[in-house]
């Protein structure tokens, strides 16, 4: 039998890292222009960064309903998510804007400062609004040789974490948070939401020619992605004591998966060839496939990160957060400097690199900004 969740020993940093390795694996090929090796095995139904995302927005689900459970209130909510996300968020972007892109732009720094529409700054506050398309990811003038130009993609999750953040809150704010039931109707909307968009592009809204935050057409499909792994871990949670821990049960995802992958990259070949019955079949066959792969994903995750196993690994501190937002312009800057490197070696620098800097932003920046909020709580409670 395996030993149920502790909330104090657990491999959820382990996890994380694992996870936030994946996603610069996966940009070692995107960013290059390459297909990436799951992707290729899997007919493209996963690849490593989606894995890893999904993962990611399943054991936020699980410990933000853990934190809001434990909350006094909304705001106190909130403040701890501020306090843990937004400290490396600005540095991040001051990190990609103010450093990265005046280091490869090729005139002087004033002239790249004061460029209006499409220049650092206001790349910086279209981050910070939480208001960025896909069209808006690049800086003018800023790897402009690269296959890609975007400065930082990888922010792209913060403001759907942050819409999920206002959600809890709300939840928490008509004491519905304290409810189990609760988490069954939202993750039942989310999956509702994402069955009939995938494989059948069916969108409640679909607002093509706004910048709003979350009305156009690309937030639709990232929101119901997010939503729904991140309610599925909010699931989890909720009813972690009657879902049993099992190490056969975590096999069995992973079986699933794999099968998942073989069964997509089959038809998905076939498709290739102009096989009008097997594009059929695919199309069929896309729904369920899906539908395994959002239920094996996240609990596989919280098997293998709510194992008492590596807790230990928490002593080096939550690597994660930085790994996965700085990690993005150091690829590109390498890319810049050394066009003809390859996934692996680009995959290993970029390592090499990041994981130095994640140490010193969490040791330096996130670290202190969450013992700031922790002894504010105290003070107010001792008032």
């Amino acid at each position: 039998m395996d030993a149920p969740y502790s909330s104090s020993r657990n491999s959820f940093h382990l996890m994380r890292f694992v996870l936030a390795a994946l996603v610069i694996l996966c940009h070692s090929f995107t960013l290059l222009g390459r297909t990436t090796p799951l992707s290729a095995l899997t007919g493209g139904l996963m690849n490593e960064g989606t894995l890893a995302v999904d993962g990611f927005l399943t054991i936020s689900g699980f410990l933000i309903c853990q934190s809001a459970v434990r909350s006094r209130n909304a705001l106190t909510f909130l403040g701890k998510r501020l306090a843990r996300i937004l400290p490396a968020f600005c540095c991040a972007l001051a990190f990609s804007a103010l450093l990265v892109g005046a280091l490869v732009f090729p005139g002087d720094v004033v002239s790249y400062v004061r460029q209006g529409e499409g220049g650092p700054l206001t790349w910086i506050v279209n981050w910070l609004t939480l208001n960025v398309m896909p069209e808006q990811w690049g800086v003018s003038g800023v790897f402009a040789g690269n296959p890609t130009t975007s400065l930082n993609v990888s922010l792209w999750t913060i403001k759907f974490e942050f819409a999920l953040y206002l959600v809890m809150a709300l939840l928490m704010l008509t004491t519905l948070s304290r409810r189990r039931a609760t988490y069954i109707v939202c993750f039942s909307v989310f999956l509702i939401l994402r069955t009939l968009l995938i494989p059948f592009g069916v969108r409640l809204w679909d607002v093509y020619d706004t910048r709003l935050w979350l009305l156009s057409h690309w937030n639709y499909d990232r929101l119901t992605e997010t939503g729904l792994f991140f309610f599925t871990g909010t699931l989890l949670y909720a009813y972690r004591q009657e879902i049993p821990r099992r190490w056969y049960l975590a096999v069995i995802a992973l079986l699933a998966l794999v099968v998942c992958g073989f069964f997509r990259f089959v038809p998905a070949q076939v498709d290739a060839a102009q096989d009008e019955a097997a594009r059929l079949m695919w199309q069929l066959g896309e729904l369920p496939l899906r539908l395994v792969y959002c239920a094996a994903v996240p609990c596989l995750v919280i098997y293998l990160g709510g194992s008492p196993l590596c807790s230990g690994f928490s002593r080096l501190g939550d690597l994660s957060l930085g790994m996965y937002v700085y990690s993005y312009p150091i690829q590109q800057m390498i890319i810049f400097c050394a066009p003809e490197i390859t996934p692996l070696p680009l995959f290993a620098l970029t390592l090499a690199i990041v994981l130095p800097l994640a140490a010193w932003s969490w040791r330096t920046i996130e670290a202190p900004v969450l013992r700031l909020k922790h002894l504010k709580q105290r003070s107010g409670a001792e008032r």
